[in-house]
């Protein structure tokens, strides 16, 4: 009903004008506009009369039967110009420098109407009491389509550019899906781990047009093993994680240190080594781990041969990292005869023995003497760990022992010796 007397009045109207018309305009040169976006600012222009006495421009909302009256037009060229006029809803503050302001909601019908006779019209009741004059009508509309902004911020408010361990604000900036005056939502999407969370970004203030929710990075070093989350989903160091919410995407990575280990390929079974951590300066904190479990670092030693797994995890400030290497653990070293009996060997052959698990000294050396006589003699062991000793050449024959005897120059504990007895 109200949209027929509308009509009818921009017909009545322009027979009225002889030629003169009405429209609305977000920009005082742009083109005509049925449709005005909430909390925009807007302009109402007179055409075709150049000669006129119009002073007063009448505004109308049809649906909340409230109006506004502006007077002192601007000429510009052959047309009146009134505005700027902002259109705000009850809770958007009163901009600076506007000529009037007008209060509607998205959905909302507004027509302006003038009476060219100059004549001060009152404030009409209804329909039927608008000016005699031209007219014309928009729709409020919600707001224009604008570039939305998603940033996650620190504690300080700053922007950041990696997810360390701690709580961050998801702020996401977008004017218009702020719609009505109530406190509005909005859902953003996290993924990350091959999952993804759904959380709720509130308004922060009835007129803002920013929504915010905390996020929460959790890092949590567990004996031998560190379990990182965003939102409750697992994510592991340095992987990705995105922020998706009304078509704007956000991705950071998951901050990580790259630290390394600096260790011995091969160490004797008790030998105590220090793990040095390299590539991040003065950690925090420092955990060790042998084999999945904790010990007291920096210094560490293997109580089993074999392979062992040394792993280590970093943290600096609110970043973690991790680093993992093997380390070798040799049995104790043992002096082997080769090709005879120690106990009745040969005095006139020269012996073949072989230097077993010691192949992380790099260049071994064993002591040979005769029981009874004599100073030792010093000989190198080859790059294969076999040796040769020449009984005559110590002075020795049937009935003597010859003694050999090797020590770890790094790990003293590692020492062994072997009697041969010649015949």
């Amino acid at each position: 009903m109200k949209r027929a007397i509308v009509w009818c009045l921009v017909l009545a109207s322009g027979v009225l004008a002889l030629g003169a018309h009405l429209e609305f305009r977000l920009a005082p040169g742009g083109e005509a506009v049925s449709f005005l976006p909430v909390k925009s600012v807007f302009y109402v222009v007179l055409k075709g009369h150049a000669e006129t006495a119009a002073r007063q421009l009448l505004i109308w909302n049809l649906h909340k039967n409230w109006s506004s009256t502006l007077v002192g037009p601007q000429r510009v060229g052959d047309e009146l110009v009134w505005g700027p006029i902002q259109l705000k809803r009850d809770c958007d503050p009163v901009r600076e420098g506007m000529a009037a302001v007008i209060v509607a909601d998205a959905g909302d019908m507004l027509v302006a109407a003038v009476d060219l006779t100059g004549a001060v019209a009152p404030t009409p009741k209804g329909a039927g009491e608008m000016p005699p004059g031209p007219s014309a009508t928009a729709r409020v509309v919600l707001p224009e389509a604008v570039s939305r902004v998603l940033k996650l911020l620190d504690s300080e408010g700053k922007e950041v550019v990696e997810l360390g361990c701690g709580t961050y604000t998801v702020h996401l900036e977008a004017p218009d899906l702020d719609v009505t005056c109530a406190t509005e939502e909005v859902t953003l999407n996290l993924v990350g781990g091959g999952k993804s969370v759904e959380l709720t970004l509130v308004e922060t203030a009835p007129a803002s047009g920013i929504f915010e929710a905390p996020v929460g990075v959790e890092c949590r070093c567990a004996g031998c093993a560190l379990e990182t989350t965003v939102a409750g989903l697992p994510v592991s160091l340095g992987a990705k994680v995105g922020f998706v919410a009304e078509g704007v995407q956000l991705v950071l990575p998951v901050a990580r240190l790259e630290p390394e280990l600096e260790l011995p390929a091969q160490v004797d079974v008790g030998q105590e080594f220090t793990v040095e951590i390299k590539g991040v300066e003065e950690p925090d904190e420092l955990r060790i781990c042998v084999d999945g479990n904790p010990v007291h670092g920096p210094t560490v030693s293997l109580v089993e041969a074999g392979p062992h797994a040394i792993s280590a995890f970093v943290r600096r400030g609110s970043n973690w990292g991790t680093a993992a290497a093997t380390v070798m653990a040799l049995d104790r070293t043992e002096i082997v005869p080769m090709g005879f009996d120690p106990t009745e060997a040969p005095a006139e052959t020269v012996l073949q023995l072989a230097l077993r698990n010691a192949t992380d000294d790099p260049d071994p050396v064993v002591y040979v003497g005769k029981i009874g006589k004599g100073c030792p003699e010093k000989i190198g062991v080859s790059k294969s760990h076999t040796f040769t000793v020449d009984p005559t050449a110590l002075g020795a024959g049937p009935g003597d022992v010859i003694w050999i005897y090797y020590e770890d120059p790094d790990f003293p504990a590692d020492h062994t010796y072997l009697l041969v007895y010649l015949r």
